[in-house]
C-alpha cells in the first residue's frame, strides 16, 4: 500500500441467526485499497462453513467485471473520486453471512499512475518444442508487477506471422495460459500486453518458439484389380499429418507401379496377373513412416484379333487368288496363357448371302475363281475359351484378261508397199473378240491405212533423209475386247532411196596468179532430194591433192579461206556429199609471186682490245639480223669486197689488235688496228631475188694496262721472340712494253691497319710481321707513258695467317694416394708471349696448375700385393690460336676404406614380439668381404655379442615387456682391416603373437565381445559365433534372419544381445540357444547398451529409438531419425544418441527428451563421454564436436 494512503476500516457485518460455527467470514479484502478512476481492484472473501459456499458481490457503485465464483472477483471503480462500499453475501446450507470492504477512488493528481512491468518466461525465445511439450497444449508463462498494486489484465498476442493482427486472448487475468490446437512444425510469435485499467500498460518483447513436428501416418488397404485396369490411389486419402505439413511419397524398392505427385499409379499388363506387395513411404520433409498393401491382379482373357491382308477391299485380282489373313491373340503373344489357341473359318463367294466356308489352322488359302466377276470374303476366329472375332465382309473383283500382243516389226524402202494381218499377232486369253483402232498421232509420210485387222504401209520419198539412211518409226494401235483395251505398237524401219548432188568451182580461176597472203575459194552445189550437203576441200601446194585439207572437212558453207606461201603453185577441188553419195568438182590451180630480200642501213664501231681481252680480239657480226625476206625465204650471203670474212649464213668475222701490219685484212693472222674500213655484202634467195650493200667499219685506239701477279710470302727467320721476318715476291709485265713502278700494301686484318711502300722498282720486299696474325697483301703496278693515259693495275690479294709457335715439354709422373690430391705446374706462356690454357679430362685445372684427386677404386682390391697404379690423362694446351695434345701422368697409391653400415629393423623404439629378427645393411666401398659383430641386451653393460657373416640375426626368448639395446660392428677382411660401428637402437618386446586365428567366408562388421569366462562372441555374416578363447575352436553358432552389422553385448548373466540388418533383436543364452527375439522397425546397425537397471536401449535405421527389458518387452519407443551409431549412458543414467538428421538427443530412462543439439550432418560415429560428463562425437559435416551435459556447444574442430 502506498505511503500516506488512508487505510479504510474493514467493516464486517455478520447477518443471520442461529449459526454460530456453521458459516463465517474471516476477512474481506481489496487490492489495492486506493485506486484511480476506472481502476481495477481484486476482491477476496475468505469464509468457512459447511457444504458448498456461494458468493454474491454487490458494489455500491462501479461494476463487478469478473466474478470467479470462488470468493474472488474484480471490481472496476467509477470515474468519480470518493470512498465506495462493495458488499459480499456468502450462502451455504447453513444460512447466509454478509461482509463489506471499502475502496477509496483518488483523483489522478493525488494518486499518479505508474505503468506495470512485464517479462516473458516460457517458452524461451527461439525454443524448439518437443512432442511432449505440446501434448496437452503449450504453456505460455510470464511475470508481471505493478508499482501501484493495480490488478492487471493481459492481452495475449499469438500468431504464426508478423505483424500481429489482433490479440489472441483479451483481458486474461492470469500469468499463464495454455495454447492448444496449434499447428505442428510451425514457428510462432507471441507477446503479452499488461493493462492496469487506469490507462497504464506495458508490452513485452516478442518471443518465438517452434512447435514440434509429428510423424506423418499412412494406413493402406489391400486392392484387387483386373489386368489392364489402371489403378490410381490418392495417397492423401490414406495419409495424414497432425501438423498439416505438405506430404511427399516414395515407393520403396521391390514395389510395382510408380508415384506421380501424391498419387500411386499402376496399370497392369495382360501378363501381370499375380499378387504384389506395394510399400509406400510418406515424408513431411523431416520425419517419415511407411505402410504396405497387397495388390492382387486378376487374369483377364482377351479376345483374339483378325486382320485381312489380301485380297483387299474393292481391289482387282487375277483368277488365281490367295486369301491371306493374320490372327493375333494377346494371351498367346505375351505368353500369359500357354493353353490358348485360335482357329479360323473362311467364307467366300459371288453373293453376300451365299458364301462357301471352311475351318483351318492356317492363315492363307489358294483358290481359282471366274474372270471379271464380283466376289466377297471374310474370316471368323475363335480361341480356346470360345471368344470370337469376325472381320468385315470384303468385296473384290477378278480381273478381265487383256488381249495379248506379240512383237510386230517390218522393214521396207521408200515408195515400197507392205500389208500386215494383225489377227496373226493378237489373241484374247478369255476368248473375247478383238477389234483394232489406228491411233491419230502416228508419223507422216508412211502411207498408213487400217481395214478391220489389215494394216497397210506405203512410205514416200520424204519419210527418210539421205543423211539418216534408214529410220525407225512406231505405229500406235489399240486392241479391244468386250471390256478392256490394250495399246500396242508396230515397229517400222524405212530405208532411204537417194539421188546424188552436183558441185562446180567458181574462183579463183584456173591458172590465175595471186599476190596475197590468203585467198577465199568458192563453189556452187545443188541436191535433187534437197538433202543437206557437206563439203570436203582438197588443197595442196605444188602437187595434186590426194586427201582433204586439214581443218576443211564436212563444211556446210560453199566457200573457204586459206593461207598462201609466195612463189608456190596450188591445186584444189571440192567433194560434196548428201550423206549417202559423194561427188567431186573439177581440179583447178593458181600460182603466187616471189619477193627479193630487203637490207638495213648500219655502221659498225669497234675498239682495240683492252687489258682483259684476248689478243688479237675477234669481233663477230651476224648480218642475218640486218636483212629480211618478205617471203621468209632462206637468204644466202657473199662478201664481194672489204676486210674480214663472211660465210653464206651471214656470219662476218674481223680480228683487231693494238698494233697492225701494212696490208692487214682483218683475218686472224693479219689483224687490223685503229682506222676506217668497209665490207660489201650480197644477199640472195632461192627464187632469184638479189640485194647488194656496203657497210663502213670504224676501229678506235685502246691503251692496255700492265699486269702484276699475286704476291707470294716466305719466312726468312722464325726463332725470334715475338716477331717473324717475311719476304714478299711478285712478277709484273706490260703489253705495250712500258716501264713499270710498284706500290706494296700489307694490311693487318684484325686491327684494320695497312702498311704501304711506294716507288719500288724491284719485284720483292722484306719486313717483320706479327705471329698468328691474319694479313692481306697486294701490289699495284703503274706503266710510265709520256701521254696522260697511264694505267695502273692491282694484283690479286694474298690472304694468309702468320704461323703460331706453341709447344709444352713432357711432365714426369707425380705420386698421390687414393682420396688425396696432387698438383702439377705447367708453363704459363709460349715463345709468342701468348698465355697458355690447359684442359685435361678427369682433372681439375686452375690456370697452369693441374690437380688430381683419385677415387678409392683406382687401384683394385683383387690382389693385396698390388699397392699402386700408374695413370695418365690426355689433355689439350691452347694459346688461343692452336691446340697441342699433352699427357699428365700420376702414380696412385692404394688406400683401404671403412665399411658403411646402417640398422634396418626393428626400428628405433619399435614394439616387437619376444622373438625378433635383427636386420641391417652393410657395404664396403672397396668391395671387400666383411664379418659382423652383433651386440644386444637390456643395457650397455649387459650385452651379448654374436659374430656372423649374414646381415640378419634371429634372437628368441626375449623377456616380454622389457626394452633392449642393439648395435652392429662391420669389419672388412683386407690385409689391414678397417671397421665401422652403428649407434645403439632400442626396441621393446611387448607384442604377443596371436594364439590362433580363423578365416571366414563373410565380411566381419561386428566387434568381438568377451566377458569373464572362456568364450568369445562375434557376428559374422548372418551367424553369431562362440569361440573358445584359448584355442579358437568353434563352440556353437546361432543363425539370424539377416547379416549382422552391430556388435554383440553380454549382460551380467552371460546373455548375448545382438541385432541384424533386417531389424530383429536377439537374446541368446551362453550355450547358443535363443532366449527371445523381437522385430523392430528398421534395420539394426548400432550396438545395444545396458544401464544399471538392466534396461536395454537400441536405435534402428527406421528412425526409432527403443527401450526394452531383459525379457524382450518394449518399454517405450521414440521417433528420432535414422540411427546407425551406438548410444552412450552417463553415470547418472542419461542416454545420449545421435541420428541421421545430425541431431544429438539427451533422454532420461523413461524416454523423455532433456535436450537436443543439432550438427550440420549425420552423426554416424559412436559418442564418447569425457570425465567431466562432456560428450565428444564426430559428424559427416567434417567436424568433431564437444558438447556439455546441458547440450551447449563447448567447441567444434574441422577435420576435413
Amino acid at each position: 500500500m502506498r505511503k500516506g494512503a488512508i487505510i479504510l476500516a474493514l467493516v464486517l457485518i455478520l447477518v443471520g441467526t442461529m449459526f454460530a460455527t456453521e458459516i463465517k467470514i474471516n476477512t474481506v479484502s481489496a487490492k489495492p485499497m486506493l485506486t484511480g478512476p476506472g481502476g481495477r481492484v481484486f476482491l477476496r472473501c475468505e469464509a468457512v462453513g459447511d457444504g458448498i459456499l456461494s458468493y454474491k458481490w454487490n458494489p455500491e457503485e462501479g461494476k463487478i467485471i469478473r466474478d470467479y465464483k470462488n470468493g474472488t472477483a474484480v471490481w472496476r471503480a467509477p470515474e468519480a473520486p470518493g470512498a465506495y462500499s462493495i458488499r459480499v453475501e456468502v450462502v451455504s446450507n447453513a444460512g447466509t453471512v454478509e461482509g463489506e470492504v471499502v475502496v477509496k477512488v483518488m483523483r489522478p493528481e493525488d494518486l499518479p499512475n505508474h505503468p506495470p512491468e512485464i517479462q516473458l518466461l516460457y517458452p524461451d525465445n527461439g525454443k524448439q518444442l518437443s512432442v511432449e511439450d505440446d501434448k496437452n497444449g503449450i504453456l505460455l508463462l510470464w511475470y508481471s508487477s505493478d508499482e501501484d498494486g493495480d490488478y492487471l489484465f493481459y492481452d495475449v498476442y499469438l500468431s504464426d506471422s508478423l505483424p500481429f493482427d489482433s490479440p489472441w486472448m483479451v483481458d486474461h487475468d492470469r500469468l499463464d495460459i495454455k495454447a492448444k490446437n496449434l499447428k505442428g512444425n510451425t514457428k510462432y510469435y507471441w507477446k503479452v500486453v499488461a493493462k492496469d485499467g487506469r490507462g497504464g500498460q506495458a508490452e513485452s518483447d516478442v518471443f518465438t518458439f517452434k512447435t514440434a513436428n509429428h510423424s506423418p501416418r499412412v494406413i493402406l488397404e489391400d486392392v484387387t484389380i483386373d489386368e489392364e485396369h489402371p489403378l490410381k490411389l490418392n495417397l492423401l486419402d490414406f495419409a495424414s499429418d497432425e501438423d498439416g505439413d505438405p506430404l511427399s511419397f516414395e515407393l520403396l524398392p521391390g514395389s510395382v507401379g510408380e508415384i506421380e505427385g501424391t498419387e500411386y499409379v499402376y496399370t497392369p499388363t495382360y501378363a501381370s496377373s499375380g499378387t504384389y506387395r506395394v510399400a509406400v513411404k510418406v515424408s513431411d520433409g523431416e520425419l517419415t513412416s511407411s505402410d504396405d498393401f497387397i495388390l492382387t491382379v486378376k487374369n483377364v482373357d482377351r479376345k483374339p484379333q483378325i486382320f485381312l491382308s489380301s485380297p483387299a477391299t474393292d481391289t482387282e485380282t487375277s483368277t488365281e487368288v490367295t486369301f491371306k489373313w493374320s490372327v493375333a491373340d494377346p494371351d498367346i503373344e505375351d505368353g500369359s496363357d500357354r493353353k490358348d489357341y485360335v482357329r479360323s473359318t473362311v467364307y467366300y463367294g459371288t453373293s453376300e448371302e451365299e458364301l462357301t466356308s471352311f475351318t483351318t489352322d492356317q492363315t492363307e488359302y489358294k483358290a481359282v475363281l471366274d474372270p471379271h466377276s464380283d466376289y466377297y470374303w471374310k474370316v471368323k476366329v475363335e480361341d480356346a475359351y470360345g471368344l470370337t472375332a469376325e472381320s468385315n465382309l470384303i468385296h473384290f473383283k477378278t480381273r478381265n484378261s487383256l488381249p495379248c500382243v506379240s512383237n510386230i516389226a517390218v522393214e521396207l524402202n521408200e515408195t515400197e508397199k507392205k500389208v500386215i494381218d494383225l489377227d496373226a499377232f493378237v489373241h484374247d486369253p478369255d476368248g473375247d473378240k478383238v477389234e483394232f483402232v489406228l491411233s491419230e498421232d502416228n508419223p507422216e509420210h508412211l502411207g498408213l491405212s487400217l481395214e478391220k485387222s489389215v494394216l497397210t504401209l506405203n512410205p514416200d520419198y520424204e519419210a527418210v533423209t539421205t543423211v539418216e539412211g534408214s529410220k525407225e518409226f512406231t505405229v500406235n494401235l489399240t486392241a479391244m475386247d468386250v471390256q478392256d483395251s490394250v495399246k500396242f505398237s508396230v515397229k517400222v524401219i524405212v530405208n532411204n532411196v537417194n539421188r546424188p548432188p552436183m558441185v562446180e568451182l567458181v574462183e579463183p580461176g584456173d591458172n590465175s596468179v595471186i599476190d596475197a597472203e590468203e585467198v577465199t575459194l568458192s563453189w556452187t552445189a545443188v541436191d535433187p532430194d534437197s538433202d543437206p550437203l557437206h563439203y570436203d576441200l582438197f588443197f595442196r601446194a605444188n602437187e595434186m591433192p590426194k586427201d582433204a585439207f586439214d581443218g576443211f572437212t564436212w563444211l556446210s558453207e560453199t566457200s573457204a579461206t586459206v593461207k598462201l606461201q609466195p612463189h608456190t603453185k596450188y591445186f584444189w577441188k571440192v567433194e560434196a556429199t548428201d550423206g549417202a553419195t559423194v561427188v567431186s568438182s573439177q581440179l583447178w590451180s593458181f600460182t603466187t609471186v616471189n619477193h627479193a630480200p630487203v637490207a638495213m642501213q648500219a655502221q659498225f664501231n669497234l675498239p682495240e682490245p683492252g687489258e682483259n681481252d684476248k689478243h688479237p680480239k675477234k669481233y663477230r657480226i651476224n648480218f642475218k639480223g640486218y636483212f629480211q625476206d618478205p617471203d621468209e625465204d632462206r637468204i644466202i650471203f657473199e662478201k664481194k669486197a672489204g676486210i674480214g670474212t663472211l660465210d653464206e649464213d651471214g656470219n662476218f668475222c674481223i680480228y683487231v689488235d693494238n698494233v697492225s701490219e701494212i696490208g692487214a685484212d682483218g683475218t686472224e693472222n693479219m689483224p687490223v688496228s685503229a682506222g676506217e674500213y668497209e665490207v660489201t655484202v650480197v644477199a640472195k634467195d632461192d627464187f632469184g631475188g638479189v640485194t647488194e650493200i656496203t657497210y663502213p667499219i670504224i676501229i678506235s685506239d685502246t691503251n692496255v694496262p700492265p699486269v702484276v701477279t699475286t704476291p707470294e710470302m716466305s719466312y726468312v727467320s722464325t726463332d725470334t721472340e715475338y716477331v717473324l721476318k717475311a719476304l714478299f715476291t711478285w712478277t709484273g709485265s706490260d703489253l705495250d712494253n712500258d716501264k713499270l713502278t710498284y706500290t706494296f700494301h700489307l694490311k693487318d686484318v684484325e686491327i684494320g691497319e695497312t702498311t704501304t711502300i711506294e716507288g719500288l722498282c724491284e719485284s720483292q720486299y722484306t719486313l717483320d710481321i706479327k705471329p698468328h696474325t691474319k694479313y692481306e697483301c697486294w701490289i699495284e703496278a703503274t706503266d710510265l707513258r709520256e701521254t696522260d693515259d697511264s694505267r695502273t693495275s692491282k694484283s690479286g690479294v694474298l690472304s694468309f695467317e702468320s704461323i703460331n709457335r706453341l709447344s709444352v715439354k713432357p711432365v714426369s709422373p707425380v705420386a698421390v694416394k687414393e682420396g688425396e690430391e696432387a698438383e702439377i705446374v705447367l708453363p704459363q706462356k709460349d715463345i709468342d708471349g701468348d698465355e697458355i690454357t690447359y684442359s685435361v679430362e678427369g682433372l681439375v685445372v686452375e690456370g697452369n696448375k693441374i690437380s688430381y684427386k683419385p677415387d678409392y677404386d683406382v687401384v683394385s682390391h683383387s690382389n693385396p700385393e698390388i699397392t699402386s697404379k700408374d695413370v695418365a690423362f690426355k689433355g689439350v694446351a691452347s694459346d688461343g690460336y692452336d691446340n697441342v695434345e699433352i699427357t699428365i701422368p700420376f702414380r696412385v697409391i692404394d688406400v683401404n676404406r671403412d665399411p658403411v653400415i646402417e640398422l634396418i629393423s626393428p626400428e628405433r623404439n619399435a614394439e616387437t614380439s619376444t622373438d625378433v629378427i635383427l636386420k641391417w645393411n652393410a657395404t664396403d666401398p672397396d668391395g671387400d668381404a666383411m664379418k659382423y659383430i652383433v651386440s644386444y641386451g637390456p643395457s650397455e653393460e649387459n650385452l651379448v655379442e654374436v659374430e656372423t657373416i649374414n646381415t640378419d640375426l634371429t634372437v628368441t626368448g626375449l623377456e616380454l615387456g622389457r626394452s633392449y639395446l642393439w648395435k652392429v660392428k662391420a669389419v672388412d677382411l683386407w690385409s689391414v682391416s678397417n671397421s665401422a660401428e652403428t649407434a645403439f637402437w632400442q626396441f621393446a618386446a611387448v607384442i604377443l603373437e596371436p594364439k590362433w586365428c580363423i578365416s571366414t567366408d563373410d565380411l566381419i562388421y561386428s566387434s568381438a565381445a568377451v566377458k569373464d569366462g572362456s568364450s568369445i562372441f562375434v557376428g559374422i555374416g548372418r551367424k553369431l559365433y562362440a569361440f573358445d578363447k584359448a584355442t579358437g575352436n568353434k563352440l556353437w553358432t546361432f543363425k539370424a534372419n539377416d547379416t549382422f552389422k552391430s556388435s554383440p553385448v553380454i549382460d551380467d548373466y552371460g546373455n548375448i544381445y545382438i541385432g541384424d540388418k533386417s531389424g530383429y533383436l536377439y537374446s541368446v543364452r551362453p550355450d547358443g540357444d535363443l532366449n527371445w527375439t523381437v522385430k523392430l522397425n528398421g534395420g539394426i546397425e548400432s550396438t545395444l547398451v545396458i544401464n544399471g537397471d538392466k534396461q536395454l536401449f537400441i536405435g534402428t535405421t527406421g528412425g526409432l529409438f527403443y527401450s526394452l527389458n531383459t525379457y524382450g518387452e518394449i518399454l517405450w519407443q521414440k521417433p528420432l531419425g535414422k540411427i546407425v551409431s551406438s548410444a552412450a549412458i552417463s553415470e547418472d543414467g542419461t542416454i545420449y544418441v545421435g541420428t541421421s538428421y545430425g541431431k544429438l538427443y539427451s533422454l532420461n530412462p523413461e524416454g523423455v527428451v532433456n535436450w537436443t543439439f543439432e550438427a550440420s550432418d549425420w552423426i554416424e560415429a559412436d559418442i564418447s563421454i569425457a570425465e567431466n560428463g562432456d560428450l565428444v562425437f564426430g559428424s559427416d559435416d567434417g567436424h568433431l564436436y564437444r558438447v556439455n551435459k546441458d547440450g551447449e556447444l563447448v567447441w567444434k574442430f574441422y577435420t576435413g
